[in-house]
């Protein structure tokens, strides 16, 4: 099926639309949808791309993009006291900063930062300096990745919609609209810029390892994923293979190393308790919404199933990145030690814009950068309960002026139970204020005290995808989900276009459209795919043979089997929240497949 775009205009976009409310009070059938539900019935998706119009891109842009900077961290302080002069002469002095990099709550307002004075909060001060620091570095990084993009353009055609959009349109965030089993749903991407992060990174790595062997990519994976000298010999045999084009090869090492490691009574058991577990504010599911008996969640007992926590739904922002980051660190919990936990998406993302990116920027992030960030800096994940996760369905945002990097928010606390303590009008969407003491004006977020003992490793982070070797990728990929490690996936979302068990066919590069420098709908060929907007956690790797020896009519995967993509839209979208992803088509959308991410406890 193909997928048409819409022309948006210059007003002020509307948040995407919320089809169903999540449920406030789950019952225990409820709580075990994805092992017990029943199959439901419904039209397989279809998406169309809204995108604004080509425009003239700004010299002076702000970008999230992969290079990193070091920049000094203005510690947070925590209220303790009432005494709230005394308190505020520990603070920095905010000094000057350009109107466009405060966003409309910083502001001399004392009683905004009264409500810092609840039991939990802390305040993270920020300086004019910092802002004006985190603005360079982002138009640096920006700069940087564009010239690196265009400079191998002539032996990557595949990046060439991607480098006219990054000209014309950096930071839009467009919204795709795609159809769920409970009506329509306006999904937000990653702007250009950001996959032009992905992009300019996975260059890079693509040239160094040109420059090495097969044996030394192969050797460089395999301490990746902790795999002894003795597999390893093997593997550089089949993976040697595919890089001549037998991937037959691959699949059937693939097949013979398959283990079937699940419990359904130890995931019952587990699903029951979920440390810092909050209101299911940061979920989204409706009747019907359940994994279907003809999916592959159900009928497959893939390694990582018993460790992966609930389906999640980032409602109308386009902060993909932190719900796979955070979901891949669940994960690992769970593994290493045995604990399902409920991390806070929201905490995340405000550690990363707050710290690293400006007040007034877009939704999307550099998955890799930002958790190498969070890792640098010592993060330690806040539960959901600290801080939980506003899906933002009334949101309204404006890029002024266009291709300016800078946004304007509106309504973004609508119906969200929390308003008054835990929201503003910011992409971070923490209260923000600044008040004046003894002649200095000190300013301001509020982010949660409390913290949960994990954090992120990144010192492993690798990326396992690679230009000239894609078939070996795609197997090694698919022997890190099955010997139990994750995938953080990036990959052009237009394509994901599952039926109602989940199940995503070979896609022909035609299926989407986009629009060229004039603002034409034209048809995407292989130049047009490398727009790397959405990022999810890839769970498991299932073959042909064994996908029919537990569901005979499921249709075959197109290369030999299917990747299973756990997203982050809610589990009305494909298969209770997962799709499945043949291995051609991963072979022409994917982007990186970040691995090696690790928790620290």
């Amino acid at each position: 099926m193909n997928s048409t775009k819409k022309q948006a205009s210059t007003t002020p976009t509307a948040a995407p639309r919320h089809p169903v409310q999540a449920s406030r009070a789950r019952t225990l059938l409820g709580r075990l949808t994805l092992l017990t539900a029943l199959g439901a019935s419904g039209a397989g998706a279809q998406t169309t791309l809204s995108h604004a119009a080509p425009a003239t891109l700004a010299q002076t842009t702000v970008a999230q993009t992969r290079t990193t900077t070091t920049l000094q961290q203005v510690p947070a302080v925590r209220f303790q006291t009432a005494d709230l002069s005394k308190l505020l002469l520990q603070a920095p002095e905010f000094g000057s900063a350009a109107a466009s990099l405060l966003p409309s709550a910083l502001k001399l307002d004392q009683a905004g930062f009264s409500k810092w004075l609840q039991p939990g909060n802390t305040a993270q001060f920020v300086t004019a300096a910092q802002l004006q620091a985190n603005q360079a570095a982002e138009t640096q990084r920006f700069n940087v990745n564009l010239q690196t993009t265009s400079n191998l353009l002539a032996q990557r055609p595949e990046f060439a919609t991607l480098l006219q959009l990054a000209k014309t349109a950096p930071f839009e965030e467009p919204v795709l609209d795609v159809q769920t089993k409970s009506g329509p749903l306006n999904v937000r991407l990653m702007s250009p810029a950001v996959g032009l992060s992905y992009a300019a990174g996975t260059l890079v790595n693509a040239r160094a390892e040109v420059q090495r062997s097969t044996t030394a990519f192969n050797e460089q994976n395999a301490r990746a994923l902790n795999i002894s000298p003795a597999v390893l010999q093997t593997v550089n045999t089949n993976a040697g293979a595919a890089q001549n084009g037998v991937s037959e090869t691959i699949r059937q090492a693939v097949t013979t190393s398959f283990k079937v490691n699940a419990n359904l009574v130890s995931q019952i058991g587990a699903l029951l308790q979920s440390e810092g577990q909050g209101n299911e504010l940061d979920e989204s599911t409706a009747a019907g919404c359940g994994a279907s008996s003809n999916g592959i969640y159900r009928a497959v007992n893939f390694p990582l199933r018993r460790y992966l926590p609930t389906v999640k739904s980032q409602g109308s922002r386009g902060t993909c990145w932190s719900f796979a980051t955070v979901s891949t660190t669940e994960t690992l919990i769970n593994k290493m030690f045995g604990k399902r936990v409920n991390l806070s998406e929201e905490d995340y993302v405000a550690n990363i814009k707050i710290n690293y990116r400006t007040p007034n920027g877009a939704d999307g992030d550099d998955t890799r950068d930002a958790v190498t960030r969070a890792d640098s800096a010592n993060y330690r994940f806040a539960f959901e309960n600290a801080w939980q996760y506003n899906q933002s369905w009334s949101r309204v945002a404006t890029e002024t002026p266009k291709n300016s990097g800078v946004w304007k928010y509106a309504s973004t606390c609508t119906n969200y139970p929390y308003a008054a303590t835990q929201c503003s009008d910011t992409v971070h969407q923490a209260p923000s204020a600044c008040i004046l003491v003894g002649g200095k004006t000190s300013c301001g977020f509020q982010i949660p005290q409390s913290r949960s003992a994990y954090r992120p490793d990144a010192s492993s982070l690798h990326d396992l995808w690679n230009f000239d070797q894609r078939d070996a990728s795609l197997f090694w990929m698919a022997l890190a989900v099955r010997l139990g490690t994750p995938i953080m996936l990036v990959h052009d979302a237009r394509y994901l276009q599952p039926n109602a068990d989940g199940f995503v066919a070979d896609l022909p590069y035609n299926a989407v459209s986009h629009k060229d420098a004039n603002g034409n709908s034209v048809k995407n060929g292989s130049a047009d795919v490398a727009w790397w907007n959405h990022v999810a956690e890839l769970v498991g790797y299932v073959t042909n043979d064994e996908l029919h020896a537990a569901l005979p009519s499921a249709p075959s995967g197109a290369g030999g089997g299917y990747f299973i993509l756990k997203n982050s839209w809610g589990t009305c979208f494909g298969d209770g929240g997962y799709v499945y992803l043949p291995w051609n088509w991963m072979n022409k959308y994917s982007g990186a497949a970040l691995t090696g991410l690790s928790v620290k406890n």
